[in-house]
């Protein structure tokens, strides 16, 4: 896959309109919690506490809501960008005048202009790309719109340290030990992925879910979860699309081409060791 020209083909425009009609099913950590949301706030004052950049530019990749509400410094001008046009319909907060917008562009067709971003942040924004093409490609667009002395954030969705197999995750799944239905979908799909470099296809994750022939009135009585959460996983039926989950030290080898590591945080949930959030400048 050419790592640029393809990345149509990887954010599949079918599927992301499906999942802006049921973005309000989900939840962490395939959205960030208020506990990530204050992380990423944290990195953001720390950056511009000895600093007095006006207007303060941010890049938002995507179109989080959760980001784009989130308590931005005083003269904060934030641009969203998300290629497609129902994300930015039915999940994007709105537009602000002088505040913020977004705007439906492929991410590496996206062009700044003169534009520098003081912060440039995302959230599981590589998971949906090809590795390690891919998030070098998305790594060279990011310093190369990222003010001198700005800062990268992004929250990854890693393969653990342990691998664990799908039997396992199962069953965790059936005797409640795990605490979303979003969770379970993203520890299948690392569990059947056999490397980074391949991933996993969406449709494949559905197959093994259906496969395991689950009862869902019973799933909802141990879990509590609801229906429409648990049905979401039917939107990887039949889809071609892949995820990757890099290992921290692959994730490390690649972003350390283009920047130096400030900080990092893993919260302490069940999907902490595998959501870190990291914040970068660029490499001197």
């Amino acid at each position: 896959m050419n790592d640029q020209s393809d990345l149509s083909q990887s954010l599949q425009q079918p599927h992301w309109g499906e999942v802006a009609y049921h973005w309000h099913h989900y939840g962490p950590p395939l959205r960030p919690s208020a506990a990530e949301v204050r992380v990423m706030e944290a990195m953001v004052r720390g950056w511009c506490a000895d600093r007095s950049a006006r207007p303060f530019k941010a890049l938002l990749l995507g179109v989080t809501p959760e980001i784009a509400a989130m308590a931005w410094p005083d003269d904060t001008e934030l641009l969203a960008v998300d290629r497609s046009e129902q994300m930015i319909e039915r999940v994007w907060p709105g537009d602000i005048a002088g505040r913020r917008k977004a705007v439906c562009a492929d991410w590496f067709g996206f062009s700044s202009g003169t534009d520098r971003y003081h912060v440039i942040i995302g959230d599981g924004n590589f998971t949906i790309l090809d590795y390690p093409g891919q998030y070098r490609a998305l790594a060279t667009i990011a310093r190369d719109v990222l003010a001198s002395d700005g800062i990268f954030i992004s929250r990854f969705f890693l393969q653990p340290a342990m691998i664990e197999t799908a039997e396992t995750v199962f069953d965790d799944l059936l005797a409640n030990r795990i605490a979303t239905f979003h969770g379970f979908k993203f520890r299948l799909a690392m569990a059947l992925q056999e490397n980074a470099d391949s991933g996993v296809r969406m449709g494949d994750v559905f197959s093994a879910w259906h496969s395991a022939d689950i009862n869902l009135e019973s799933l909802m009585a141990i879990t509590g979860w609801s229906r429409e959460a648990i049905e979401t996983i039917r939107l990887y039926d039949g889809k071609d699309s892949r995820l990757s989950f890099p290992s921290a030290a692959e994730i490390d080898a690649v972003m350390s081409e283009y920047f130096e590591k400030i900080d990092e945080c893993y919260l302490p949930h069940d999907m902490g060791e595998r959501c870190p959030i990291v914040s970068y400048r660029r490499r001197r």
